[in-house]
């Protein structure tokens, strides 16, 4: 297994107490599997269901137990026919309860994936808890959960849970299976590195499902300078970072359908051309880049380019200390970082400890210069702000932020609304009104309750990619996909006598030559000339002659009286000589084009003279008769 590919198992609770919420629960989840098919198309997925009405999965069948529980999918790498399965749940009415359906998502991950395999290993449980877990046959509850959570951290699969609690649910939070079923799932959660989700809303549910678990990566690692003598280690993470957009890239159908080997990339390539004549391409070691200073560009060869680059190293150096009323929080730019002591450092720990208690305690922050990396374009200016631990197991630490020079600092007064005449204050209506509007856009009103939470709310406009990508995909298919050569012509036997359509000897394989063969009836715009050279060579019948030279006819006179600024003159002049060259050969034919001619000169010394001397040897009227 990859090491960053995921195995992932889907445990949903489809029982009674569930019927309420399995609408969004199977839009919660069809949401996170359309999210794996674009961003994470090779993890593997599978589908279980317990509370149901019947029975289908392998250790019941071996051991016997594990009732009411059917594996809808086995794990399989995730597709289109997951996102569909997953589209709608079906409402039962069995009793088997999460400890047994774990077992069997665990057994399903523990067959899949060989031992010592790379790559995430997850069980996803969606549930409501209201189900009451069994009595062991053998031993107590308790040693059952030990037992349980010491296989998975053997394996290294982890649970993560989603518990549906949504407010004004009569008797949900004193049912005593509930209490019971949390602290279980707590436990499991908490040993497995796993995470426990109270959802308390569906909008919350939707954004509590997440695709994958993403492993921290350092930002930096390396010494932060407090004065030339004495610096501590130290690692920095990045806290948050904002989720992108996907990226979109071109695809072209140009190579032939059964070319497995196609890679169907688009490249560009770049081509300068002289601003004096466009005709003539400009070599790399011709060219120099310019920049713009005023109203002039001012050019900077490569040598001069090297020369003038400033060069960093990379470090951490503290430029000083202020007060937190120095830094007000609108100066933060960009993501928030962490700095932690360097991993088994305890003297890097203790140092960070009474760094960070002192700040605290005078109310201090930290100017910090810093360069991630060596070679840096930019020197980034941030400030450290100390962040205590809750408890003795949480290590302190730092949050870093971005702020300004003061170059960036741009500061704009307003005038006070207090000095506005009296016409233009407001009412005291409208303003209880503001207020009042004020208020319902504060997603912390009481103390410890907040409202959309980033750890649970979903990215709106990446949900709507989503859902939009997901449509225009279904609304594709249903038009009907790409077909191949093969499957069209197999339609024909169910075609309707005297359509016409393309016919294929039995027994004659199908060529290249079959496909591209297809006779020439008329002349057309988008290649006249061939299209009348074909007609010409036609001997299937005699009235294919005639037709081309009507067809020519019309060609020519539709591109004279649709000219604009003589765009379509030179085409007019070749499809002319095409004309003329093929009357020739066809002798019985010359008389024909005297009307043609004559409407033609009228063209050619008023416009077509006009046009480059190269044409002009063509349109005289001995050649042309």
């Amino acid at each position: 297994m990859a090491r960053n590919k995921e195995t992932l198992i889907l445990l949903v609770d489809i029982g009674p107490s569930m019927h309420p919420h399995l609408d969004y629960a199977a839009r919660a989840i069809s949401a996170l599997v359309q999210r794996k098919i674009v961003h994470n198309k090779h993890d593997e997925v599978g589908l279980v269901f317990f509370g149901a009405n019947d029975t289908d999965n392998e250790l019941s069948s071996e051991l016997g137990g594990y009732e009411d529980i059917v594996v809808l999918r086995p794990i399989a790498v995730v597709s289109e026919e997951l996102a569909q399965a997953v589209d709608q749940f079906s409402k039962e009415y069995g009793t088997s309860d999460f400890m047994d359906a774990m077992v069997v998502a665990m057994d399903l991950i523990v067959k899949k994936c060989a031992a010592g395999s790379k790559g995430n290993k997850r069980i996803y449980l969606i549930t409501d808890g209201e189900s009451p877990v069994k009595e062991p046959e053998e031993g107590t509850k308790s040693e059952q959960v030990e037992l349980l959570r010491n296989q998975l951290q053997m394996h290294n699969i982890i649970l993560d849970a989603v518990v549906i609690r949504l407010k004004g649910e009569n008797g949900a939070l004193e049912s005593k299976a509930s209490q019971e079923n949390e602290f279980l799932l707590r436990s499991f959660a908490d040993g497995t590195m796993g995470d426990l989700v109270l959802v308390e809303s569906y909008t919350t549910l939707l954004g509590a499902v997440k695709s994958r678990s993403v492993s921290p990566t350092t930002l930096y690692r390396g010494d932060l300078e407090l004065t030339p003598n004495m610096s501590i280690k130290v690692w920095v993470y990045k806290k948050v970072s904002s989720e992108r957009m996907p990226t979109l890239r071109i695809y072209s159908d140009k190579a032939p359908l059964l070319d497995t080997t196609a890679t169907h990339e688009v490249k560009f390539d770049i081509e300068y051309k002289s601003s004096v004549d466009l005709d003539v391409s400009i070599a790399p070691e011709q060219r120099i880049k310019a920049y713009k200073y005023g109203p002039q560009y001012v050019p900077i060869s490569s040598k001069e380019e090297e020369a003038l680059k400033f060069r960093t190293e990379k470090g951490l150096k503290v430029v000083g200390f202020t007060d937190k009323s120095n830094v007000p929080r609108h100066y933060f730019m960009k993501e928030t970082n962490v700095f932690v002591p360097e991993l088994r450092n305890t003297r890097s720990t203790l140092a960070i400890s009474c760094l960070a208690r002192a700040m605290e305690a005078e109310g201090k922050v930290a100017i910090v210069r810093c360069v991630w990396r060596a070679g840096q374009a930019n020197v980034a200016l941030g400030v450290l702000t100390p962040c205590l631990g809750s408890d003795d197991s949480v290590a302190d630490c730092f949050y870093f932020n971005n702020i300004p020079f003061s170059e960036d600092l741009r500061e704009f007064a307003f005038a006070s609304f207090k000095d506005r005449p009296s016409t233009q204050q407001p009412t005291r209506l409208q303003q209880e009104a503001a207020d009042a509007l004020v208020q319902m856009m504060d997603l912390v009103p009481y103390p410890g309750q907040e409202f959309l939470m980033p750890e649970r709310t979903v990215n709106p406009v990446l949900q709507t990619f989503k859902e939009q990508f997901q449509l225009i995909r279904s609304t594709q298919t249903e038009k009907g996909g790409r077909k191949f050569w093969k499957d069209r012509l197999g339609e024909n036997e169910a075609a309707l006598p005297g359509e016409d359509l393309l016919q294929i000897e039995d027994g004659k394989p199908l060529t290249f030559e079959f496909l591209t063969g297809k006779k020439v009836e008329q002349v057309g715009s988008l290649n006249p000339v061939e299209d009348f050279e074909a007609l010409l060579a036609r001997r299937d019948s005699d009235q294919w002659v005639t037709k081309a030279i009507k067809g020519m006819k019309k060609i020519i006179t539709d591109l004279l009286n649709s000219a604009y600024n003589g765009n379509t003159y030179e085409k007019a002049v070749t499809c002319l000589i095409a004309l003329r060259r093929g009357c020739v050969i066809q002798e019985p034919c010359k008389s024909s084009l005297f009307p043609l001619l004559l409407f033609f000169f009228t063209f050619i010394y008023v416009l077509f003279w006009r046009m480059e001397p190269t044409f002009h040897p063509c349109l005289h009227k001995s050649q042309i008769i």
